[in-house]
């Protein structure tokens, strides 16, 4: 309850100065398995509340498929975080984040990619997708032929939504 008071009270003083400066605040959101050492985000409620209290243009959220896409709800509740959207960084895993990052090449996992991005699209978010990509699996892969495998992966993911 501390850390989250801390955490409101500086978004509020930092808020007014992002809104004067044309800036955006994007709040992600990570696995509750990796939170302990990282952060206090870990529901989509967590976001929405926080936006709710402090109702600012200048805060939206970053949703990262990596940290999001295997907890059941937030499929779910993408209509909620849609209209907050500044980006989505899409990652892949075969399990659930832990201490380390350990994500897998997009389309190798289980997080459910094409239904997230196909929902997105269907809500109407048009914004910026980045891909984030990093742990063993992926830094024993060619760096150009890992960006296009996830150049492809997205377009044909992009395509069927």
């Amino acid at each position: 309850d501390h850390a989250r008071r801390l955490f409101q009270n500086a978004l509020a003083e930092l808020l007014p100065l992002a809104e004067e400066r044309g800036v955006k605040l994007a709040l992600e959101m990570v696995h509750p398995n990796y939170a302990a050492e990282w952060s206090i985000l870990t529901q989509v409620d967590d976001l929405l509340q926080l936006r709710e209290k402090l109702d600012s243009p200048a805060l939206g959220f970053a949703l990262d498929t990596y940290h999001a896409g295997l907890q059941p709800e937030v499929l779910t509740r993408l209509a909620d975080l849609t209209p907050y959207l500044s980006v989505v960084h899409l990652g892949d895993g075969r399990e659930a984040p832990e201490q380390e990052q350990t994500r897998t090449r997009l389309g190798d996992g289980l997080v459910p990619l094409g239904e997230i991005i196909q929902e997105l699209t269907r809500l109407g978010y048009d914004g910026d997708y980045d891909v984030e990509l990093l742990g063993p699996e992926i830094e024993k892969n060619n760096y150009h032929e890992l960006l296009q495998h996830c150049k492809a992966v997205f377009e044909r993911l992009k395509t069927n939504s």
